[in-house]
């Protein structure tokens, strides 16, 4: 019987979700189109405001600086999807919740597992190929190969604390039983939050510090600044441990709300 401890358990998800993910080849080449467009459309928005704005630098940020940041921000946000946890909010409304509680899986792993998955594609197949060609193209920075590592290392943080937080957001369902605003609210919370659309340096100062002090900074504007290189010494050690600090906060938080959650469960689906 498989545990929580026992991993080579969850790898089977993993691999099936990979497997889902790359089946559908024309979602998949829309996909990749899509992407594309999003990021070119956003580039030359940023580059008419620098024109207009007639300056170098615009909040701390060259325009060759700007670029990277929209860029590497779009493509960390891709790699971030999968750990939105959304399906957890479905298989709580539709009832299938009912089914993973018979698996002698742990629910919170097995939705882990999924998300990794599909993180794993959309890091090595959407991602890091257009990273590289928009490098060798010349529109972003590339960072060095102890930045590149760094960076990584981050984003990986980033995506725990992403699919924790997302993960005690859903438990909301039990309790409304719609999770279609829920989900809509917390996606929109994180895009402001978390650096994906400006970063954060753009806000006033009092909002910034409360934005850097929330744990959405983490998953997206802590990546890319390390990427940039804007996060050096005692900064960037501090920020992992920030990190590091809401992976724990959250994984924890996440077993309490499981427990307190799961003993409201109401089947909706037939």
């Amino acid at each position: 019987m498989c545990n929580k401890i026992n991993l080579r358990c969850y790898l089977p998800f993993v691999v099936s979700q990979v497997k889902i993910a790359l089946a559908y080849r024309m979602a998949f080449f829309v996909r990749i189109l899509s992407n594309l467009f999003t990021v070119m459309i956003t580039w030359y928005l940023w580059n008419a405001i620098y024109r207009s704005f007639g300056r170098a630098t615009m909040n701390g940020f060259t325009f060759q600086e700007m670029a990277t940041y929209v860029i590497v921000s779009f493509f960390v946000t891709v790699m971030l999807a999968p750990a939105q946890a959304d399906e957890v909010s479905y298989a709580i409304a539709d009832g299938s919740v009912a089914v993973s509680l018979l698996r002698p899986l742990d629910f919170c792993g097995l939705y882990l597992a999924q998300s990794l998955g599909g993180f794993l594609v959309n890091t090595l197949v959407f991602s890091a190929p257009f990273l590289i060609l928009f490098g060798k193209m010349g529109k972003l920075i590339l960072p060095t190969p102890q930045r590149l590592l760094l960076f990584l290392a981050s984003v990986g943080l980033g995506y725990l604390i992403m699919f924790y937080f997302s993960f005690c957001f859903s438990m909301l369902v039990f309790y409304t039983t719609y999770f279609f605003g829920i989900n809509m609210a917390k996606a929109v919370t994180i895009r402001l939050c978390s650096g994906a659309l400006i970063p954060l340096s753009f806000f006033p100062d009092a909002i910034e510090k409360m934005f850097s002090f929330l744990p959405f900074s983490s998953m997206v504007y802590t990546p890319v600044m390390i990427w940039l290189g804007k996060l050096e010494g005692t900064a960037l050690c501090t920020q992992f441990v920030i990190q590091l600090f809401w992976v724990l906060i959250f994984f924890v938080l996440s077993k309490f709300c499981w427990r307190a959650a799961v003993r409201r469960i109401t089947v909706l689906g037939g």
